[in-house]
């Protein structure tokens, strides 16, 4: 995957159906990702929230096996697409953080701190997980 041309051509969409069809082109790999076995899924479960640097956070299961970096560019260009395509419903939910919290994919934790903006362990950009996705 080239990301400056799957970029560029991100940039020019402008409507649902376009999305769609680059999303169905770029992040087919997406649609049957497969699981990790039982065992890993239990210890996901099983992890314990934490404080670091005086911020709690909690661990948000990863149960699946794909590339971090794919998942972590087509969570960003939904968001980014939401914002473009209906802006008046992006404004809205920019105007109550309270319903998000801050998630690190890679780690697989999250904070309602929201003020944060990578990850403490990682250096990952955080992303906003809203708190009914979770």
């Amino acid at each position: 995957m080239n990301k400056t041309l799957l970029l560029n051509e991100f940039s020019k969409i402008q409507d649902d159906d376009s999305w769609y069809e680059f999303e169905k082109r770029h992040f087919e790999i997406l649609r049957d990702v497969p699981s990790k076995d039982l065992d890993e899924i239990d210890r996901e479960y099983r992890r314990k929230p934490f404080i670091l640097n005086g911020i709690l956070w909690k661990p948000v299961p990863k149960c699946d096996l794909i590339n971090e970096d794919i998942k972590f560019l087509h969570w960003k260009l939904r968001h980014e697409i939401f914002a473009r395509l209906d802006p008046e419903a992006a404004a809205e939910n920019a105007a109550h953080p309270e319903r998000y919290e801050r998630w690190c994919l890679y780690c697989g934790i999250c904070t309602k701190e929201i003020s944060i903006t990578t990850c403490p362990i990682c250096e990952h950009e955080l992303l906003n997980l809203p708190l009914n996705d979770k």
